[in-house]
């Protein structure tokens, strides 16, 4: 077998256990929960929505009164989801948690397969398993609600579309079928949550190389013309069912008056229709309404909005816990409260710590605008070590923009990483926030850290002998390999 065919063949055996772990981690959720617990919260509505879609009655609801009307309030992504899951399992919450279980194994692969590009063997198979056994990502397996199977959903583009950079133009055949594939998924992820949509011009980017000459913008066309099909008969469905046009939901006028609201202290409050609307039943001409009066409020006090930006944020990234809180919602005679707590607890420390390294590893590394990178870091620590962290995810997306590797295409995994956090970030300063929406974050917060970290371990122990990235069009790194690296290069996951 060649070298090459040898290296791919362990790469997949590398993605392989990685898929195994995650499978297997969840599934022990999967069998505590198992029958326990009820949809709660949003999962309600998911719950019934889906049961609908799968007796082939629509993306409907079925009114008191026996009225029924088509709907687009929620995204029609993950209730679909759980259509299929009820059709092939039987309509009973566990079968949302087996979908969850095999969704949230392919998330990790797909980070694992993201960070393999550019990071050596060691600390790609390191990220991926940071994903397998993040905490907070396990512990929300049992919830029936859109944040964890969105977190998975999002690694699965930037996969496709790295593999599509990687095939280059001697397989172009190839490279265009993984563009589309990649646009397919990144237009499922957004009808699952429609704010996706900020990392599409990312998710096309990472599918070619640099220069942007013409020929190598075919490929992130593609991604982008593909993840359109998947959009734009849904949005066709919505402008017939509703006679105005709605992208995916009809619902972000009323997240942008929650969001206006100091009441809220930055998180979800009920909603009090405003006069002008309260008349006004149409789904998506209600949301409208809503719209129009959130920014005419915003436009009126814009810094009595910015104000609100700090709780917003502090309510999304300050403290872990999503998936305990959701359990105890759902089974309040079930789980203890001390439970939600010491779970949450450890759930805080873990993403924190993961926070905490990657700000230590980005700001000391060598590379330009050295000073500014060490005062960024050292300010956004010292968040870590009181209630409100969240202004170090804010410091840990500058470094990843400022690093000196960030204007290269040798390792993927930052761009995603900051691109991810930076669009989680900007959404809930705009609308609201919930500790749930920062699951999207987590996962590669969690990969770049332990992906950096066995670097620089790895940099210590060797002798800065780089290890071989992996081949990507453009990234123009050629490397010389010594008996220890290729020592290095064969040896064993663990």
């Amino acid at each position: 077998m060649s070298a090459h065919g040898t290296d791919e063949s362990t790469r997949t055996g590398d993605l392989v256990r990685t898929a195994l772990v995650a499978l297997g981690l969840r599934l022990v959720v999967v069998a505590v929960a198992w029958n326990r617990f009820s949809p709660a919260d949003d999962g309600v509505f998911y719950d019934v929505l889906a049961r609908r879609l799968a007796t082939g009655a629509g993306y409907t609801w079925l009114w008191p009164d026996g009225v029924v009307t088509p709907v687009a309030h929620y995204p029609v992504g993950y209730p679909a989801m759980l259509a299929v899951a009820y059709r092939a399992l039987g309509e009973h919450p566990s079968a949302a948690l087996l979908m969850h279980a095999l969704v949230g194994a392919v998330g990790a692969v797909a980070v694992h397969a993201v960070a393999s590009y550019g990071f050596s063997r060691r600390a790609a198979c390191f990220a991926g398993m940071a994903v397998a056994f993040h905490p907070a990502l396990l512990s929300y397996t049992p919830a029936v609600m859109t944040e964890g199977v969105c977190s998975a959903l999002v690694a699965a583009p930037f996969a496709c579309a790295l593999f599509a950079r990687e095939c280059g133009a001697r397989r172009a055949g190839l490279r265009l079928v993984a563009s589309v594939i990649a646009g397919v998924l990144l237009g499922g992820a957004c009808l699952v949550r429609p704010q996706v949509l900020l990392l599409a011009p990312f998710v096309a980017a990472l599918s070619t190389g640099t220069p942007l000459e013409a020929r190598r913008l075919i490929a992130p066309a593609f991604v982008l013309v593909a993840a359109a099909c998947v959009l734009v008969p849904w949005t066709l469905r919505n402008y017939g069912a509703f006679g105005r046009p709605v992208l995916v939901s009809a619902n972000s006028g009323w997240n942008l008056l929650i969001g206006t609201d100091a009441d809220g202290n930055g998180g979800w409050r009920a909603l009090e229709a405003p006069a002008e609307c309260r008349e006004v039943w149409g789904e998506a001409d209600k949301d409208a309404c809503f719209g129009r009066v959130a920014r005419r409020r915003i436009l009126k006090s814009p810094g009595a909005w910015l104000s609100l930006v700090p709780s917003k944020l502090a309510v999304t990234f300050d403290l872990g816990g999503s998936g305990p809180s959701y359990l105890l919602r759902a089974r309040p005679d079930l789980v203890p409260r001390t439970f939600v707590l010491a779970l949450g607890g450890f759930e805080t420390l873990v993403e924190r710590a993961t926070v905490l390294v990657t700000l230590l590893v980005l700001a000391f590394e060598a590379g330009g605008r050295r000073r500014t990178r060490v005062a960024i870091g050292a300010v956004s620590i010292l968040f870590l070590l009181v209630r409100h962290a969240w202004p170090a995810y804010a410091g840990l997306a500058a470094l990843l923009v400022l690093g000196e590797r960030a204007k290269s295409s040798a390792q993927p995994l930052r761009v995603v990483t900051g691109s991810v956090l930076a669009a989680t970030l900007v959404t809930h300063a705009v609308f609201f926030g919930a500790g749930r929406y920062a699951l999207l974050a987590y996962p590669w917060v969690a990969a770049m850290a332990s992906a950096l970290l066995i670097e620089a371990q790895r940099s210590s122990t060797r002798g800065h002998v780089p290890e071989p990235a992996s081949g990507l069009e453009g990234a123009g790194a050629t490397v010389t390999r010594s008996g220890a690296s290729n020592a290095a290069m064969s040896a064993k996951c663990s």
